[in-house]
């Protein structure tokens, strides 16, 4: 009996260093295995793995009762505080807090996940979306800012957006747009082409035009082009004049040949320009 009980021993003490060597824990096996209804009773065998946190937090998320919500919460804040990284673990304590006390409970762990993720387009687009909610406009722009910074698939949404609440084009370019090129061009064709704001596009055109690139070379034709379309045949004519000098060398040489604005009165030219 002894013998056989020695085995044992051997056997489970072989099994748990060949997992040791392998990276594989208990606490991983745990996570990896058991319901998400048995992973309160994982804790003691798991205190160190945040998965195991998130996901008994996640049952108590299921709760109507405000006490089980309260413990799940302290559970995200074990599992952040174990992997601060974990953006499910920051959504699942926003919304445990939001259900508890709304937006007054949130926000400040929405400023903790910023701090701890500062280039997450998610943080910093919920808490600007929350700040904007409350009325606090010049505080979410800098988060807007951020989250079209890190994520462009946000700036179609994001530009409409600034032009509801902020009726403040000079404001909207400064403190929202980002400041990248793509970003700007983006916005830019966004003022042109959907809200035909040919003030606001001049503006823009006679900031960017001075970068030559053969992107904003581009813009400042399918400007001239939308000028020429409103009847604007001189300004149409100056913008594409400014757009070919932009371009590099060989855009702008190939770009000189165009016909359209060689010989403008023969018969060749956009409308308007003559």
């Amino acid at each position: 009996m002894a013998g056989r009980s020695f085995r044992l021993a051997l056997l489970a003490a072989t099994l748990l260093l060949v997992l040791a060597i392998g990276g594989v824990t208990v606490s991983a096996i745990l996570a990896e295995y058991l319901r998400d209804t048995d992973m309160e009773r994982a804790i003691p065998w798991s205190l160190g793995n945040a998965q195991v946190w998130r996901r008994t937090a996640r049952v108590s998320s299921l709760s109507l009762n405000d006490q089980a919500l309260e413990a799940g919460a302290g559970y995200y804040r074990q599992s952040l505080a174990r992997n601060p990284f974990d953006v499910l673990a920051w959504q699942g304590l926003v919304t445990m807090e939001t259900r508890l006390g709304g937006d007054r409970r949130a926000e400040p762990v929405l400023r903790g996940w910023n701090a701890a993720m500062p280039n997450s387009p998610r943080a910093a687009w919920t808490l600007a979306n929350l700040l904007l909610r409350q009325g606090r406009e010049d505080e979410a722009l800098p988060y807007f800012r951020r989250a079209a910074k890190h994520d462009a698939s946000l700036r179609p949404a994001l530009y409409p957006l600034a032009w509801n609440f902020l009726d403040d084009p000079q404001k909207i370019w400064r403190a929202v747009v980002p400041g990248d090129d793509e970003a700007r061009i983006e916005y830019f064709h966004y003022v042109l082409l959907e809200r035909k704001d040919l003030a606001t596009a001049g503006k823009i055109w006679d900031e960017l035009r001075s970068q030559q690139t053969f992107r904003v070379a581009e813009m400042g034709m399918v400007f001239a082009e939308q000028l020429a379309i409103s009847g604007r045949g001189p300004d149409a004519m100056r913008v594409w004049q400014q757009a070919t000098a932009s371009a590099p060398p060989a855009a702008a040489g190939e770009r000189m040949v165009n016909g359209d604005f060689e010989a403008p009165c023969e018969g060749q030219a956009l409308i308007g320009i003559c």
